[in-house]
């Protein structure tokens, strides 16, 4: 972090002082994807507003706290580390569409929507990916047409989180048929509640449904809800995508305990509590190292990967960082979360089949993390897409 370490320090203990009075420890792995109590979440962000914790980067005059990114990196890393900040549908409006705007909105844009994201009024989520356009988002054939000043959409979104719940969303949508790819794609603001929005819930294997399919028919929009220039949302796209690359890399929303995986491994002998390679042992308990490929190995690897990843997504906040070198840190942080989750499994044993009504808490998160470790490895773009964007632009290999 490029600030004075008794700085970061001092207000690493302020932060997690105030965490500390208004929530309590988060308990087990980050629910990935599991749905979320509206009400609740919206009480909570408005606590962290009057408290100046959301938004802390963001410039005073939209309601943010001015302060620098660094401030900002450190409330998110204490944040995860308590429960209200697991049920969050206004992620999506601080993380990625606040940074949109302030990047190509207009002042009366940013007036009319950045402080009504941060004090908790308007939930929003991202209309991008289609059934035939995901990785290759360019591909996308949502239209808008020109009707006087407005626009008239038409088209349909997927893999749309918590657009169920969303007051607003932002739009990709082509506007010039005629220019191929991203070069004929505008970006708009859409008012979930216009007539010609239907929003379809998808259910998940988790049992919740976060994710959404939205049909737009004749959907129309004024002329001032484009965001950016026209054909220029492909700007806009890439602002998001570094951004929501960035969060995932960071560990944003990303909890997992891995101090816990040796006490899952002999709490209650789900596998006979089995962490060494012949079925026995605790972490340890023989006083040498652990044995290459046994499950005790594999904890430490999973304790000393959660640290690494910690060291680069310091190393994103500071000088050396990069909109690519995001792309570095996310497979990173998409890895650990799958690696882990599955060991989790593994060291439930049985246990791991049971519904959640039938587990611990803590273990039932574990399943969470384990089925919706897909958000994290497919949010912001694939693992593939990833490692295409570090080969070119990090790496600067030819293509093919």
């Amino acid at each position: 972090m490029t600030a004075d370490l008794d700085a970061v320090a001092a207000w690493r203990a302020e932060v997690r002082g105030w965490f500390e009075r208004h929530s309590s420890p988060r308990v087990g792995a980050v629910a990935i994807g599991r749905g979320v109590d509206v009400a609740r979440s919206r009480a909570w962000q408005r606590r962290l507003f009057a408290a100046g914790l959301t938004g802390v980067d963001w410039p005073t005059r939209y309601g943010g706290g001015g302060r620098a990114a660094w401030q900002a990196a450190v409330v998110r890393e204490e944040a995860a580390r308590f429960a209200d900040t697991a049920d969050d549908v206004f992620g999506t409006g601080v993380g990625l569409v606040g940074p949109a705007l302030l990047a190509h909105g207009t002042e009366a844009q940013r007036d009319a929507h950045l402080r009504a994201i941060l004090a908790g009024d308007a939930v929003w989520c991202q209309l991008f990916s289609e059934p035939d356009a995901g990785s290759d988002l360019a591909s996308l054939t949502t239209r808008a047409d020109r009707d006087g000043d407005g626009w008239v959409v038409n088209g349909g979104k997927v893999w749309s989180s918590g657009a169920h719940l969303a007051d607003f969303g932002l739009l990709l949508a082509r506007t010039d048929p005629a220019q191929p790819g991203r070069r004929g794609i505008s970006a708009f603001l859409l008012p979930m509640r216009l007539p010609g929005v239907a929003v379809h819930p998808l259910r998940q294997m988790t049992g919740d449904a976060h994710f959404c399919q939205v049909f737009l028919t004749d959907v129309r929009l004024p002329g001032d809800a484009l965001l950016g220039e026209p054909e220029g949302g492909w700007a806009v796209t890439g602002t998001v995508l570094a951004q929501e690359r960035y969060l995932v890399a960071a560990g944003a929303g990303v909890d997992l305990p891995v101090d816990r995986l040796a006490a899952l491994g002999r709490d209650g002998g789900r596998d006979g509590g089995a962490l060494g390679r012949d079925g026995g042992g605790a972490l340890g308990r023989d006083g040498g190292p652990p044995l290459a490929g046994t499950r005790r190995d594999r904890v430490v690897q999973a304790v000393i990967r959660a640290r690494l990843v910690g060291l680069l997504a310091d190393r994103l906040l500071g000088d050396a960082g990069s909109p690519a070198f995001a792309s570095v840190c996310k497979l990173a942080m998409a890895d650990h979360v799958a690696r882990t989750a599955d060991l989790a499994m593994e060291l439930l044993g049985p246990a791991a089949a049971l519904g959640a009504d039938r587990l611990a808490p803590a273990d039932a998160s574990w399943q969470d993390a384990f089925l919706g470790q897909w958000l994290i490895r497919l949010g912001g773009g694939t693992e593939q897409i990833q490692r295409t964007i570090v080969a070119d632009r990090l790496l600067g290999l030819p293509p093919g």
